[in-house]
């Protein structure tokens, strides 16, 4: 909900998920087998539908922050594959609240989420099957509590420093850059999720234009007590650059880069920025230890409003320097216009040269609906006048999304979020790209 990924971005493996978000675009050569909603004619109760052979689905709601209750309740409509009426389901509501509804092979079902605070977001999902567990897109992790673990590092001494930056992580994530300490035993307590079960540190000593990092080795945590964590010995920093040719006609770039004791640990991401841009153009360096991996991500956007942006996103089991260009190294730009209002939303959408993606992902002004990545008209079912977004529709985002480690729609259509948490990905979005997963 709006103001929860406001406070969302202060958790560190949160920041480094929207980092993810920003990066959107896809390489799926699966068949679409959705008919074309651009030509579909208006519903009023009165047109042929076909909601033959519907089955139970369930529905879950997204994942709320333990220590922060929501006011939160669902609804449910479910959609023959033109959009039409099916069936409608209320009464869930709090954190992953979950609700079922009958749905026909190959239809739509569109979850209504609702808060105290006047909030309504809308999400359809598309190509539904009986027997569906359908995830409402969240950026909390799912069934994960945080928990804290007491971490001791004993920082060795160095000539010329005094004092040192301290980055403690959690298993999949958690944890950041504490306060400048002193050389000897540093002690905190670090919030990480029930699912870790180790930690890892880097200690960063800079002494003029010399940067030097030492690591430790994933650590488990300790069954009770304090954690002890053993730092190797000094090494010289890394320094990767990206540098970016081809960039006519964007005028911001930026470097992330977030370095990590094993893929699943991360705390926070190093940024370098480029305003405005020139061609070619250089990003970095950034300082980060030498062993660990480090996943990168390079964001490209363009001065016009709303703006259109391009990501990738790479992973290295050591840091690495990157020479890209950008109109064959990216996904291409994204262009799309309203062309039907309320009740039933048309977004007809292109790019700018021929793409293959995992799914585009297209919100429509508070509804966010998520389908295959071809081209073309693409129209929103039908729903009750009660649950319709509470303004008129717009073109608020079209994300095109691809990612590696997603076998293309099928596997990513029952979980919107997976695109967005792969650390290899390529994205291309029409304006604010966080709505491109947050209705």
């Amino acid at each position: 909900m709006r103001r929860r990924v406001t406070r969302c971005a202060s958790y560190d493996r949160t920041v480094n998920k929207l980092w993810c978000l920003i990066l959107l675009v896809g390489c799926g050569d699966d068949a679409n087998t959705m008919p074309d909603a651009g030509g579909d004619p208006p519903l009023d109760g009165a047109d042929v539908k076909d909601c033959s052979g519907a089955a139970a689905v369930t529905a879950v709601g997204p994942a709320f922050p333990p220590d922060e209750p929501v006011m939160a309740t669902i609804a449910l409509v479910s959609h023959d594959a033109t959009g039409a009426m099916c069936g409608m389901k209320d009464g869930g509501s709090g954190s992953e609240a979950e609700l079922m509804i009958d749905a026909p092979p190959g239809g739509m079902v569109t979850m209504v989420l609702e808060d105290d605070e006047g909030y309504r977001g809308l999400y359809t999902w598309t190509e539904v099957q009986p027997g569906d567990r359908l995830l409402f897109p969240s950026l909390f992790e799912r069934g994960i509590t945080p928990k804290n673990v007491d971490v001791s590092v004993t920082i060795p001494a160095l000539s010329g420093v005094t004092t040192f930056d301290v980055y403690l992580q959690c298993e999949h994530g958690g944890g950041g850059l504490s306060d400048p300490s002193p050389a000897g035993t540093f002690t905190k307590s670090l919030e990480c999720g029930s699912n870790a079960t180790a930690v890892a540190a880097m200690v960063l000593a800079e002494n003029g234009s010399t940067a030097q990092y030492a690591v430790s080795a994933v650590t488990p945590i300790a069954a009770s007590g304090t954690t002890s964590v053993t730092l190797g010995a000094w090494m010289a920093a890394a320094r990767p650059t990206v540098t970016l040719r081809g960039t006519a006609g964007f005028d911001r770039g930026s470097m992330g880069l977030t370095p990590g004791a094993t893929p699943d640990f991360h705390s926070v991401t190093m940024l370098s920025f480029a305003d405005p841009l020139t061609d070619p153009a250089t990003l970095g360096p950034r300082n980060v230890p030498p062993t660990f991996s480090t996943r990168m991500s390079v964001y490209l956007s363009t001065p016009e409003m709303p703006r259109r942006s391009v990501q990738i996103g790479r992973r290295y089991a050591t840091p690495m320097s990157l020479d890209l260009m950008v109109t064959t190294d990216f996904l291409p730009l994204v262009s799309a216009q309203l062309t039907a209002p309320l009740p039933r939303p048309t977004i007809t959408w292109s790019t700018a040269r021929a793409a293959t993606a995992d799914a585009v992902y297209l919100n429509a002004g508070g509804w966010l609906l998520v389908t295959r990545a071809e081209p073309g008209a693409v129209r929103f079912p039908e729903l009750p006048s009660a649950y319709l977004p509470t303004k008129p529709a717009v073109v608020q985002t079209v994300v095109l999304m691809e990612a590696k480690n997603v076998a293309g729609f099928d596997a990513l259509r029952r979980d919107p979020a997976l695109p967005y948490l792969d650390p290899e990905h390529s994205a291309s979005s029409l304006g604010d790209s966080i709505n491109g997963i947050i209705p």
